[in-house]
């Protein structure tokens, strides 16, 4: 892996799986299967300013990011999107947030495609 990668740490997947390519490849594969609809949801709750389900979808993804090995400080952002009460409405405050772990998601995604690719190579 090279030393671009911001976003994941796969120290944490490597402990999973005990670090059986086959295994981290098929959680890898399920991320990259699920995420990009998630963060379609995403973007489509912030355009309906739709809290519930931004707060759910939010919330199916919360636990990936740490079998991931994702900063726990993008963990403690996406709680606090989470948490954040939409009975008042969607502040930019809350859309900011909600747009830096779109960011974060789609980052996770290009690397974990990278890692993929590697397992695969090293494992054919």
């Amino acid at each position: 892996m090279n030393d671009a990668t911001t976003y994941i740490d796969l120290s944490n997947l490597k402990r999973l799986t005990k670090s059986d390519p086959s295994l981290m490849m098929e959680l890898i594969t399920v991320y990259l299967e699920q995420t990009p609809t998630m963060i379609q949801v995403i973007r489509q709750s912030l355009a309906d300013k739709n809290g519930e389900l931004l707060k759910a979808t939010i919330h199916k993804m919360i636990p990936s990011l740490n079998i991931m090995g994702v900063d726990p400080g993008y963990e403690r952002l996406a709680r606090k999107v989470q948490e954040y009460d939409y009975s008042k409405g969607f502040t930019s405050e809350v859309e900011d947030m909600a747009l830096k772990l779109e960011q974060i998601f789609t980052g996770i995604c290009v690397e974990l495609q990278q890692v993929f690719e590697e397992l695969q190579k090293e494992h054919k």
